[in-house]
């Protein structure tokens, strides 16, 4: 009722400020003023009547908006978020990496060469030899007693002889080659991911990373025979003269490639491969 007072009010107010201007009466200009101030009246007792409807309508309205502006934020957050993500695990890639060879000056060597390979993916050049000079050694001495073989933990350095296979020795494991290449990539990031499922290879892989691994010289899994107990300074470990060390460059939905040291094979099954790199303690390095 009160705003229907209000309307009317302003359309008579409006009447009767037109019809002064043409016929310049001023009892119309007066009628015009006081139906102007009677529509104000109006309005105000409308407002002070309807205060509470009318406050929450505002805030109804202006928080919608904020609402509103959020969810755009957040949305544009998103979109980038999905625009900048890196497409990881690809369904194949293809890496190209120097391949060098172990032999013949490094018979043993082939988990420093495939630690070149990767050095020089990154524009680090290092002789073979010099890597083979610098990378830690375990002291222990090849020994059997009580029909037991004792020797040295790979995981701790170097074990035996490097240079030639008439005398003992096996290789060396992740972590002192993780140590080596820190001296020679100290401006990069060595990240060593052994222990992680095979598709973080793929995913460092898909980003461009060839890695360093551990497998064995058959590339799949070996049956129980081809292991042996040593006894070493950190307890009985088994170990594989099979083991065997290669920078992975790519894969596709069937196959591993790789710079082999030995240059036996430059692709293997995915699934043997795979089996076999487990069976091996998932001993993995990359650099970026």
């Amino acid at each position: 009722m009160i705003i229907s007072l209000f309307f009317v009010s302003v359309l008579l107010a409006s009447f009767f400020l037109l019809r002064s201007v043409k016929k310049k009466k001023r009892q119309d200009i007066t009628l015009s003023i006081l139906l102007s101030l009677a529509s104000i009246a109006f309005l105000g007792l409308y407002i002070h009547k309807n205060h509470t409807i009318i406050v929450h309508a505002t805030t109804s309205i202006f928080t919608k908006g904020e609402e509103l502006k959020k969810e755009e934020i957040l949305q544009q957050q998103t979109s980038n978020f999905i625009l900048n993500e890196p497409n990881i695990l690809r369904d194949e890639i293809q890496l190209e990496a120097p391949l060098i060879k172990q032999l013949p000056e490094l018979p043993r060597g082939c988990e420093l060469v495939s630690l070149g390979m990767l050095l020089a993916f990154n524009d680090i050049h290092v002789d073979k030899l010099e890597l083979a000079d610098n990378v830690k050694r375990n002291p222990a001495v090849f020994e059997r007693r009580d029909g037991k073989t004792y020797f040295g933990n790979p995981n701790n350095g170097f074990v035996g002889d490097m240079l030639a296979l008439n005398t003992p020795g096996l290789g060396v494991y992740h972590k002192p080659i993780a140590e080596l290449a820190e001296q020679y990539a100290e401006d990069l990031t060595i990240y060593d991911f052994t222990g992680e499922d095979f598709s973080e290879v793929k995913e460092q892989l898909s980003m461009g990373r060839p890695v360093w691994v551990i497998i064995n010289s058959h590339y799949s899994k070996l049956p129980e025979s081809e292991f042996i107990t040593w006894h070493t300074e950190d307890g009985p470990i088994d170990i594989t003269y099979r083991e065997h060390s290669v920078l992975i460059t790519g894969y596709d939905e069937e196959n591993i490639y790789f710079n082999d040291p030995l240059d036996y094979q430059d692709s293997a099954s995915k699934e043997n491969f795979i089996e076999a790199w487990v069976q091996m303690g998932k001993q993995a390095i990359t650099i970026y």
